[in-house]
Parts: C-alpha cells; sequence; structure tokens
C-alpha cells in the first residue's frame, strides 16, 4: 500500500482508495475530502453524504502534526449510538485518514465499570467478609464488612496484610497452602481463626478464580462467613456425645443409635468389639446396609415413643474381616427432640446359639448328601471305567499319541480320586494324609490347570521349590488348585486376563495360630471383576454363588474351606469391585519323611485262556472290557439285558467266570448271582460297581459273589485277579461261601 501513495499515479490511488474494503479517506490540507472508500460511506451513514459529515470529523480530530489518533468519537447513527476511533497520517499534500469501529469495545468497556460499581455496592452492603486478589495474591479490596469483622482497617488489609488479622497458628499452615493456589485455576475451601482479645472468631472461607468478559482467569475472589456459633454449638454437642456414650459403654450387649432414615448415630463398646469396626467408621452409615434379615422384616419397624421394645428379629450383621456374626435384634423408639425421634437397637451376639444350629444342619445336610454322591458315584465310575481303560488299551497306540494317553489316564486317576473324596466327605470318612512337597503338587495341579483355560488367559507362576512340605489326604492340593483357578477364570472379562500362582514360604504372624510356627502360603490372584463386601461375606456359604445361573453350584469354596480346616490352615481373601481378587491358602509345614527304599515286583504275564460271561447295561462298559480281556487271550461274550444273559448261561456250561453289573433295570447283579449260582455252583462270580456300602458288603457275602471290584478299575489288577481265580477253578481249589476279597476299596 504504501507504493501506491508514494509512486502511482493520482488515478490510480483514488481507484485503489475507492476499491478498499475498510473504510478510508484521503483529505487536503484545509480538510477537505478529495476521494474515499464505500465502506466509509456505510460507517459515516449520513443521508447527506460524506461530504456533509466531514465537518464533525475533522473537529474531532484538530490536525495540527503529521500523524493524529483519537481513540473515540461518539458518532450517532439513526437509533444507533457508534463509536469511531479516527487515524490521520500526513502524505503529500494532504491526510490519508483510516477508521476502525469499536462500538463493541466501548460497550464492553461501559459493561465493565457499571459491573464494577454494582460489586462495590453489593459488596460493601454484604453481611460476609470479601476480599479480592490480583494473580499473584495481592489483596486489592476488602469491604466493609471484613474490617469490622477482623478489626483491622482498609489500608493494613491490602497487599498481604490481611493475613496479619488471622491467628498465627492458623496463618502459618494457611500460607504455604494459598501459595500453591495464586496463577492456577482453581477453587479451594478452609477454615481458620481470627486473632481477637475478646473471643474464638471461627471463619469458613472460600477463594476461587475471577474471569473477565473472555473467561480469562484475571484474579481471585475470597468470600468469608462467621461460624463461631456453628463451632461453638458443635463443641456442647460433642460434649453431651461423649457422656451419652459414656453410658451406652457401660452396657454388655450392642447398642446402636439411629435417626429416623435408619442412619448410625452412635454405637457403644460392646458393638465395636462385636463387628471390629470403630464408631467414627459406622456414623452416617445405613444401619440396613450392615444387616442381613434371617427374615425379611417390618418396613418400617418403629415403636411408638415410650412403647416397649419390638420382638426380637434374627439377622447377620457383617464383620470388619469379611465373615458374618449371627445376632439377635429389637428395636425401641428414644424422644429427645418431637421433630428428630431416635431409634435405638439392641444387638446380642447369637454366634454360639447358630454355631450349634449349624451342627445339626451341617448333620442333616451331609446325610443328604452321603444318599446324592452315592447316586451318581455309579453313573460317574461307569464313566471314568471307560476312560482309564480305553486309555490303558491305547498302550499299543503310536508313539505320537503315548504322551496324551498317559495325561488322559493320569487324569482320569485324579478324578477316580475325586469321587471317592467326595464320597469320604460326605460321609465324614477320615482320610489318609501322607507328607508331600508342596511344590511339587502344585506343579502337578498347574499342568492340568493349564489344559483347561483358554488361550486368552495367560497363567504366571512363580513357585519357591524349597517351601516346605505338607501333610495332606491325595488330590486334596488339586481340588484347592483347580477350584481356585476356575473361579478366578469365570471372574475374568469376557475370559481375558490374568492368573497368577505363587507359592512361598512364610513365618508366623501375631494373630495365627500359636502352635504352629512356620506356614506355606498358596495364592492364586487374577485381574478380573472382583467382589463387593457383601459378596465376601457369602462366599463360603454352601450354594452361594456370584457365578450367572447355570455356572455354579455354590459348593466349591464350601468344600475347600472344609479342606483346608482339615489340613489345619486358614484362607483369606481380598477382593475390591473391578480390580480383582487374590485367595491366599496358609497351609502348616511338616517335617519331610525320610525316603524309602522302594523293592521291585516281579512282572508277570496278565495272559491267559478261558470263556467269560460279561453282563452290564452300559454299552460302552461292555465294549471296553471285551477288548481288554480279549486281547489277553480270553473268549468273551457280553450281554445287556439280565434276563436274555441267564437264559444263555443255563444254555451254555461252557463259561468259566460270570462279570456282572451291581446296578441294573429290572434285575440286579445279586439277583442274577443267586441264579447262576443255583444252577451252576461252581461257576466263579466278579460282581463291579461304582458304589459299596453297608448293605452291598452284606448281600455280596450271602449270594456267592467271589471277588468285588470298585469302579472304575484298576485294569492291571482286574486282569490279575482274573487270571488267579480262573487257575483256582480250573484246579479245583475254588473254595465256597461267598466274597472271598474285595478290590478298589
Amino acid at each position: 500500500m504504501d507504493e501506491v501513495w508514494r509512486s502511482g499515479p493520482e488515478s490510480d490511488f483514488s481507484a485503489w482508495i475507492q476499491k478498499f474494503p475498510s473504510p478510508v479517506a484521503y483529505v487536503n490540507q484545509v480538510g477537505k475530502p478529495q476521494v474515499w472508500s464505500p465502506a466509509l460511506a456505510r460507517l459515516l451513514w449520513d443521508p447527506e453524504g460524506v461530504a456533509a459529515a466531514w465537518p464533525r470529523v475533522w473537529q474531532a480530530l484538530d490536525v495540527d502534526a503529521a500523524c493524529k489518533q483519537v481513540e473515540m468519537i461518539h458518532w450517532p447513527v439513526g437509533d444507533e449510538d457508534r463509536f469511531i476511533e479516527v487515524q490521520a497520517q500526513a502524505w503529500k499534500n494532504g491526510f490519508l485518514i483510516s477508521f476502525t469501529n469499536v462500538t463493541d469495545r466501548y460497550q464492553s468497556l461501559t459493561a465493565l465499570q457499571a459491573a464494577e460499581t454494582r460489586f462495590y455496592l453489593l459488596a460493601q452492603a454484604a453481611s460476609v467478609g470479601i476480599l479480592r486478589f490480583r494473580m499473584d495474591g495481592g489483596c486489592i479490596f476488602v469491604n466493609h464488612h471484613w474490617t469490622r469483622m477482623a478489626q483491622l482497617d482498609l489500608a493494613k488489609s491490602l497487599g498481604k496484610g490481611w493475613l496479619d488479622a488471622i491467628a498465627s497458628e492458623d496463618r502459618e499452615n494457611l500460607t504455604p497452602l494459598l501459595a500453591t493456589l495464586w496463577g492456577r485455576d482453581q477453587e479451594i475451601h478452609f477454615e481458620f481463626k481470627l486473632r481477637s482479645a475478646q473471643q474464638v472468631i471461627w471463619i469458613q472461607a472460600r477463594l476461587g478464580p475471577e474471569r473477565d468478559g473472555d473467561g480469562r482467569l484475571t484474579g481471585y475472589l475470597m468470600t468469608l462467613f462467621d461460624v463461631s456459633d456453628r463451632k461453638r454449638a458443635e463443641a456442647a454437642l460433642g460434649a453431651s456425645q461423649a457422656n451419652m456414650q459414656a453410658i451406652l459403654d457401660t452396657s454388655a450387649e450392642g447398642i446402636v443409635t439411629l435417626d429416623a432414615s435408619g442412619v448410625i448415630l452412635a454405637v457403644n463398646h460392646a458393638l465395636e468389639k462385636m463387628i471390629g469396626y470403630r464408631q467414627n467408621e459406622l456414623f452416617g452409615l445405613n444401619f440396613q446396609k450392615l444387616i442381613q434379615w434371617v427374615e425379611e422384616p417390618d418396613p418400617n419397624p418403629r415403636p411408638d415413643a415410650g412403647q416397649d421394645f419390638l420382638s426380637e428379629r434374627r439377622a447377620w450383621i457383617r464383620h470388619r474381616k469379611g465373615r458374618r456374626v449371627p445376632i439377635a435384634v429389637r428395636f425401641k423408639q428414644v424422644v429427645i427432640n418431637e421433630e428428630r425421634p431416635l431409634l435405638t437397637a439392641i444387638i446380642r451376639d447369637e454366634t454360639v446359639v447358630y454355631e450349634l444350629e449349624e451342627k445339626f444342619r451341617h448333620t442333616q445336610k451331609m446325610e443328604g448328601l452321603g444318599l446324592l454322591a452315592g447316586s451318581v458315584a455309579h453313573d460317574f465310575n461307569n464313566l471314568l471305567t471307560a476312560i482309564l481303560g480305553f486309555a490303558e488299551l491305547g498302550e499299543t497306540a503310536p508313539d505320537s499319541a503315548q504322551n496324551a494317553l498317559q495325561e488322559i489316564h493320569k487324569a482320569g486317576l485324579r478324578a477316580k480320586e475325586l469321587v471317592q473324596q467326595i464320597l469320604t466327605f460326605s460321609r465324614k470318612y477320615e482320610q489318609e494324609k501322607v507328607v508331600v512337597p508342596l511344590n511339587s503338587e502344585v506343579k502337578e495341579a498347574l499342568n492340568l490347570v493349564r489344559g483347561t483355560l483358554p488361550s486368552s488367559v495367560e497363567l504366571l507362576c512363580e513357585l519357591d521349590p524349597e517351601c516346605g512340605f505338607v501333610e495332606v489326604a491325595q488330590t486334596q492340593i488339586h481340588q484347592i488348585l483347580m477350584n481356585l483357578c476356575t473361579n478366578a477364570y469365570h471372574a475374568l472379562p469376557d475370559g481375558i486376563g490374568t492368573i497368577r500362582v505363587s507359592l512361598s514360604a512364610v513365618s508366623r504372624k501375631p494373630d495365627w495360630p500359636a502352635n504352629v510356627q512356620n506356614w506355606i502360603c498358596l495364592s492364586i490372584r487374577d485381574n478380573g471383576f472382583g467382589m463387593d463386601s457383601d459378596q465376601l461375606t457369602r462366599i463360603f456359604d454352601p450354594f452361594y454363588t456370584t457365578k450367572a445361573k447355570g455356572k455354579g453350584t455354590g459348593m466349591g469354596l464350601a468344600v475347600i474351606r472344609g479342606i483346608v480346616s482339615s489340613i489345619k490352615g486358614f484362607i483369606e481373601v481380598d477382593s475390591e469391585k473391578g480390580k480383582g481378587t487374590e485367595f491366599r491358602v496358609y497351609l502348616p509345614q511338616a517335617a519331610p519323611l525320610e525316603p524309602r527304599k522302594s523293592k521291585a515286583k516281579p512282572v508277570d504275564s496278565l495272559a491267559g485262556t478261558g470263556r467269560i460271561f460279561i453282563l452290564d447295561d452300559e454299552p460302552q462298559i461292555l465294549k471296553l472290557m471285551s477288548e481288554f480281556l480279549t486281547r489277553l487271550g480270553y473268549a468273551v461274550q457280553t450281554e445287556i439285558s439280565p434276563e436274555a444273559a441267564l437264559e444263555l448261561l443255563t444254555q451254555d456250561e461252557t463259561f468259566d467266570l460270570l462279570i456282572t453289573d451291581l446296578t441294573m433295570p429290572r434285575m440286579n447283579g445279586f439277583e442274577v448271582a443267586r441264579a447262576v449260582k443255583n444252577h451252576k455252583p461252581e461257576m466263579p462270580i466278579f460282581m463291579i460297581s461304582g458304589i459299596r456300602d453297608g448293605r452291598t458288603t452284606q448281600l455280596l457275602r450271602s449270594s456267592g459273589i467271589d471277588k468285588f471290584f470298585q469302579k472304575p478299575l484298576d485294569f492291571k489288577q482286574f486282569a490279575r485277579e482274573t487270571k488267579n481265580i480262573l487257575a483256582q477253578y480250573r484246579s479245583g481249589t475254588l473254595s465256597d461261601g461267598g466274597l472271598r476279597s474285595s478290590i478298589g476299596k
């Protein structure tokens, strides 16, 4: 633009002015406009044009120098007030003048001045202290209420002087707090005391940011409230509550004071001891959230004022350590203030009564569980017989399949032991315990666990090989680890996450059982959903589960706790919603046993000859046993129907051995055995079954059964017994009189 001014022809310059988008004009030395832009005509709108309006502009400029600027000219245009900034610059024989519409800026400035005036008037009339600060924390304004409240005049309050009104002990704490605020966009609330010779004045303050019209941080505003009366009332209330608390603490029963909505106001020492929480932790909680009623209570259990206690109701209350405490609760209304009636709950610890009832229920439950276990053991052992048998038949399979078959066989043996353990547990039989290195047991169990987890689950292990020995029954460590790892997997969102298993030796802590000094900790931790405190209090309850319907029975952790207790150990659980769960199983260390030298057993041949008849209502079992005995050299015939089997056995007397199942439709194994013995008394009979109880043993002896085998079968043992009894049968040394031995007890 400068080149157009200084070198272009006059005609070019005029054309440029007329096309310029902003308001500009060129005037001669006496102020007469020569040429101007259309934007100027619109800005100075005048019915007679720019020339007619120009004298007002020139008069405002009063040009007497090479360059002149007028910040603001009031320029009414119809009903609109415009404000214009004008700048003149000497050029050639005149002046080049530019115009800027600053109406919005002027109006904003005017509004700001009005707001400042209103703030001043309101602040001075306010009944609270008000202070304003610069960005650096210097005080620039205090109102009249502050000067009266702080007994500090305006001049002494400005800058940092206002801090002198604060009591010295509070000022030392407040100064560094404020230093962290200045220059930052944040708000704080705090309390302090003012210096006063007559009385203590408590102040509650709010300090927050001030902003301009564009939202930019410009300083800070502090409002101060005198809360001395409230503080004195709180102190008096505290003294009264202390007296009341002393009275409540004399009671041996738990006492809880509630407001009308059930919020806890106070508890006595007996309740603190009962549930492990301190009063300050319970204050403000709703009483209903701490307890779980055994039966649904009246939704509004509030007697009239002065009425006797309502009848007792039984409930559970949550202990700090996660367990539930059985209690008996009764209520009475206490009226101190007609507008705020209180409710008192008297709580008695019913742990002893509950334990007696629980023992009775446990006895009944074990009876039912024994019946249930017996009813399913037969079918389950049939399946295990097939699994173990076909795995043993696979010994002739290619080498590439041997490892898999060995793992199948190993898992089947573990399952067999678990079935026996369920039966033992349900009948409350003591299992034989052995001393084993826990590290080896955990490693073996983890091999099984890995096979049950999808690739989306990362299983991390940190096992101390020198952690020590434990005295346990067979399969117990496997059952603990399989159950806890399965639970951890089910707790992972979408089955994706990490399970960490660790094993380490730990020393006794003060609150642990005193009779054991050295412990081993088995930890299983996941990063899954986690549990809330209510769920934690119930996880060991029989039939309680956090899993979806159909995903769990609720018996797993109850059984695990029983196993750990039988080993004289204990379990700790930490969990938080959304952050995962950790189970820590603590087992007492046992002294290692001296290694025993194993004696080599002579290897005998399992092959034999003879005709064997097999009766079983399970086709899979028939197929397995037929193939197994055929491979050993026996001639085998099978039948699924007891009636058809008896018909064949009476018609064909060349069979050397009958193998029959116990439980079959229409006719059981005892009935078949008696019928065969009536026809051919010398014929040996084997019976196999998945269950055995006292009545079964009596019937075995009275029905002429020579040997009984518990499913699932040990097929090598079964083959040896088959060969031996056929040898006795052929040599005539087989004696009558019923059950000679029992295999697989």
